[in-house]
C-alpha cells in the first residue's frame, strides 16, 4: 500500500459514495499520477487482497468486483486533469449537465477533461474543484449537495446552505441498550459517548409492545431509570436522558399511560407494524400519535428499509 501511495499524486472517492448517498450501485474512485506510473498502479490495484474478480485492467481505467459483489473502479489522470475528472466522477449525472450548460452559456466547454474556451484546445487551468466553480461563478457546491434540486442557482446567489458536520453532533438520542435489545449496557454506552466528545446520551429502549425485542414493562422502566440516576451522579460535564422508544399502536394510541410517559425525559414514537394501512390511515395514526404531549420526535418516519422495504 505505501508504495501505492507514493506513487500518487491525488487521491479520492467520487461518485454516489462520496456525494453520501443512502444506496450506492459501485464505488469509483479517482486519481492522479506521472504516466510512466500507471501500470503498476493498475496492477496494484488488480491484484487487490480483497477483490473477486478483474472486469477489465488498463492503462487509464481499471475495474474489478470486490469479495463483497460490489464493483470497484479506478481512473487514473494526470495532475492537470484531476479536479475536472473528479468533478465530473462525482455527479449527479443530472448536476453535471446543468453546470455543461453553465459553461455552454458563457461560452466555454466543460467536460471530465478540462474547461476550454470556444475553440480552444487548451483548458483553463484550475488546482481544484473550487476554481471550477469560480470560473463559473459559483461558489462552491459540496458533493452531497449535487443532485440539480437548485444547488447551481443557490451557488450564484452565494447562499448555500451550511451542511451539518460530525463536529455539530453533541450527543445521541435514538439508543438501544441491554434492558431491550441493544448489545452494550448504559455505562458502555455512555463511556463511549463521552470519548467521542458528546454532551449527552438519550437512552430510548424499545417499549413494551416490541416483545420481541424484549421491550421495557413498567417496572423495568423503574429499574432502569434509577440506574441512570446514579450513573448521572458520576459526570460533571456528560448527562444520560431518560427516553423511551414507544410504539405507536394501530389506532394512534401509544403502548404507555401518560403517567409513565410523564416519568421521562423525551419520548420517541414509532411505527413498527402494520405498514400495509392506508395513506390516510397512516396518517391519521401518525398524526394522533404527535398530538400526545409527551412525544417529543417521530421514529424513523418513513418506514423504509434501505433495499428491503418502500417508505
Amino acid at each position: 500500500m505505501s508504495l501505492f501511495l507514493h506513487n500518487i499524486i491525488r487521491i479520492e472517492i467520487a461518485g454516489s459514495l462520496r456525494r453520501r448517498k443512502e444506496t450506492i450501485r459501485d464505488i469509483d474512485i479517482v486519481a492522479s499520477c506521472e504516466i510512466d506510473k500507471r501500470e503498476d498502479l493498475m496492477s496494484f490495484f488488480t491484484s487487490y487482497v480483497e477483490s473477486d474478480s478483474i472486469v477489465n485492467k488498463g492503462i487509464t481505467k481499471s475495474t474489478i468486483i470486490l469479495d463483497t459483489g460490489i464493483s470497484c473502479d479506478l481512473r487514473l489522470v494526470e495532475d492537470n486533469q484531476f479536479p475536472f475528472l473528479l468533478h465530473h466522477s462525482t455527479g449527479s449525472k443530472e448536476h453535471n449537465t446543468s453546470m455543461r450548460q453553465r459553461a455552454k452559456s458563457m461560452s466555454l466547454t466543460m467536460n471530465e477533461y478540462g474547461l476550454f474556451p470556444t475553440n480552444q484546445e487548451l483548458s483553463l487551468s484550475c488546482k481544484d474543484e473550487e476554481e471550477i466553480f469560480s470560473k463559473l461563478n459559483l461558489s462552491f457546491i459540496e458533493p452531497e449537495l449535487r443532485e440539480n434540486y437548485g444547488e447551481i442557482e443557490k451557488a450564484e446567489e452565494n447562499i448555500l446552505p451550511s451542511l451539518i458536520t460530525l463536529d455539530d453532533v453533541k450527543g445521541l438520542f435514538h439508543v438501544h441498550t441491554t434492558y431491550s435489545d441493544g448489545t452494550f449496557s448504559i455505562k458502555e454506552m455512555a463511556d463511549y459517548c463521552q470519548k467521542m466528545g458528546f454532551k449527552y446520551l438519550g437512552i430510548s429502549d424499545h417499549s413494551k409492545s416490541a416483545f420481541y425485542a424484549n421491550g421495557l414493562s413498567e417496572e423495568r422502566i423503574k429499574q432502569q431509570h434509577d440506574e441512570i440516576d446514579k450513573l448521572n451522579e458520576e459526570f460533571d460535564d456528560f448527562t444520560i436522558l431518560k427516553g423511551i422508544e414507544s410504539d405507536i399502536l394501530l389506532d394512534g394510541q401509544l403502548d404507555y399511560s401518560d403517567k409513565i410517559l410523564s416519568t421521562f425525559d423525551f419520548v420517541i414514537a414509532s411505527i413498527h407494524s402494520g405498514f400495509q394501512m392506508s395513506e390516510e390511515a397512516m396518517t391519521d395514526r401518525i398524526c394522533k400519535a404527535l398530538s400526545n404531549p409527551f412525544v417529543s420526535m417521530l421514529g424513523h418516519p418513513t418506514g423504509r428499509l434501505l433495499l428491503g422495504r418502500e417508505a
